[in-house]
């Protein structure tokens, strides 16, 4: 059963995509995908609050890692954790003579890895998700004082996107305690967040 607090920050996950899906429903998607990745935020602060509470990550790192963007990825640990336990479907397919033809497992490792992983941490990692919440909310302008127009067009495929995302969110909340324990040691482990520069680089190869 999850702690008190964890289970209220989970809840409160669940009541902003509900809300993300009624203004959808209405056409407003800008706010609607913005209170979307609130709610991914949300599921990554319960997984922090838990790892924390059961001793799989130390209270000195959780807070070094509390940033938005250090909660949004935290999605990519639950989809690198799907890619490990797929290469173990392999591994009991071939120990049970049901893999005819067996590939390296350092190749299919990897090859699982990019499917699963690599577009949720490339869209927590290089600001995309944090771009969508703050154009959500916020009209932004240059130093020049003019409007910067998103990088994207908020419609119905866009929200769709990022609501598939946050249910899986809500899901990765829901483990079970020994795939927290697992997905808390990739989080210790991830790479450090790419630099603001290069954060912004990579939002301007989407305008």
């Amino acid at each position: 059963m999850m702690p008190e607090s964890v289970a209220a920050i989970a809840a409160n996950a669940e009541r902003l995509l509900t809300d993300a899906k009624l203004l959808a429903t209405n056409g407003s998607f800008r706010t609607a995908i913005a209170l979307a990745v609130l709610s991914i935020e949300e599921s990554g602060k319960a997984c922090l609050a838990l790892w924390t509470k059961d001793g799989h990550l130390p209270s000195s790192a959780a807070s070094l890692k509390r940033g938005h963007i250090n909660k949004q990825r935290i999605f990519g640990t639950y989809r690198k954790l799907k890619a490990i336990n797929s290469v173990g479907k392999v591994v009991e397919k071939r120990d049970a003579g049901d893999y005819a033809h067996e590939p390296s497992l350092v190749k299919d490792f990897a090859r699982t890895l990019d499917e699963h992983a690599r577009l949720p941490v490339a869209k927590a990692d290089f600001g995309l998700l944090d771009h969508f919440k703050q154009a959500g909310f916020y009209v932004d302008l240059n130093e020049r004082l003019e409007v910067v127009q998103p990088g994207v067009v908020f419609d119905q495929d866009w929200f769709d996107m990022v609501e598939e995302d946050t249910t899986e969110c809500l899901e990765m909340v829901r483990s079970s305690a020994t795939d927290h324990k697992i997905m808390a040691v990739l989080y210790s482990s991830a790479d450090e967040l790419p630099s603001p520069s290069e954060r912004h680089a990579a939002l301007r190869e989407q305008r």
